[in-house]
């Protein structure tokens, strides 16, 4: 009884390893798509920068949730073209993001980092603001990526 328990055993676990490495992704795949989050994170950066709410929003999922500091959280691209709109035109901000980790996970991946951005008040000199950021990407049916979740603190 013992020996058939060992050649189950030996079964399952030769299955669960096969399994294990069906599951890893080609290392081309990931960095293709290490590639294209960096490219949807720096067209955040750059549409943000240049005042472009609606092409902002291009690289949001419909259901993006964005979770500021000491602020309610901003849902869906109707709350955050409202919430970007006035950041925009009242703080003049410039926004700057340096990633330190990237990782994708199936359908999802995660970028973290710092950001810096200055607000450009009328009148008074600029201010910077330091921040940690987590943005978590959601992978679309035609594969590209967009923002799903937009998590920051400032940094101290």
């Amino acid at each position: 009884m013992s020996r058939g328990w060992a050649i189950v055993l030996t079964q399952v676990l030769l299955l669960l390893i096969g399994c294990r490495q069906a599951d890893r992704q080609p290392a081309v795949v990931l960095e293709a798509d290490i590639a294209a989050i960096v490219e949807v994170r720096e067209a955040l950066e750059g549409t943000h920068n240049d005042g472009d709410v609606e092409a902002f929003l291009v690289h949001c999922t419909d259901g993006m949730v964005t979770i500021r500091p000491g602020a309610p959280a901003i849902v869906g691209r109707d709350q955050m073209r409202r919430a970007l709109q006035l950041h925009l035109e009242f703080d003049r901000p410039t926004e700057t993001f340096r990633s330190g980790e990237i990782a994708v996970a199936g359908e999802w991946a995660f970028d973290t980092g710092t950001s810096v951005e200055a607000i450009r008040l009328p009148g008074r000199p600029a201010v910077e603001i330091h921040y940690n950021y987590v943005m978590i990407f959601q992978r679309q049916p035609d594969s590209s990526w967009k923002v799903a979740r937009h998590i920051w603190n400032r940094s101290s």
